[in-house]
C-alpha cells in the first residue's frame, strides 16, 4: 500500500472514532457518567463535562490505558456562555499509530 492509502485510511479512522464519540454525548448531561466503548483494536470514550471539573484536571484515557493533563488555562479566551452548558470530552485510541505509514 502507499503513503497516500494509509493516510486516508488513517483519517478514516480517525473520522470514525470521533463520529462514535459524538453519537455518545447525543442528549448527555453535564457530569453524566463517561460512556466507552472498547476493543483491542480501539477505544473510544465521551462525556458531557461541566468545564470547571476539566481546567487542571487528569483525564483517564478510554480503558485506563494513560491519560490526558488538562492545564488550568484550557478555557482561557473562550466566551463564558459557550461552555456554561458543558463541554463534550471526546477521547480515543488505536492500537497502532494511525499518524505513521509504518505498518510494521
Amino acid at each position: 500500500a502507499t503513503a497516500v492509502q494509509y493516510d486516508a485510511t488513517n483519517a478514516a479512522a480517525i473520522a470514525a472514532a470521533g463520529a462514535l464519540a459524538r453519537a455518545f454525548v447525543v442528549g448527555a448531561l453535564s457530569g453524566e457518567q463517561i460512556r466507552e466503548a472498547l476493543d483491542p483494536a480501539i477505544s473510544v470514550s465521551a462525556a458531557r463535562a461541566f468545564a470547571a471539573s476539566l481546567a487542571n484536571s487528569t483525564r483517564a484515557a478510554p480503558g485506563g490505558v494513560g491519560s490526558v493533563v488538562l492545564p488550568l488555562s484550557i478555557f482561557d479566551g473562550q466566551d463564558g456562555a459557550a461552555i456554561d452548558g458543558g463541554v463534550d470530552v471526546l477521547m480515543y485510541n488505536f492500537a497502532r499509530d494511525v499518524h505513521s505509514d509504518d505498518q510494521a
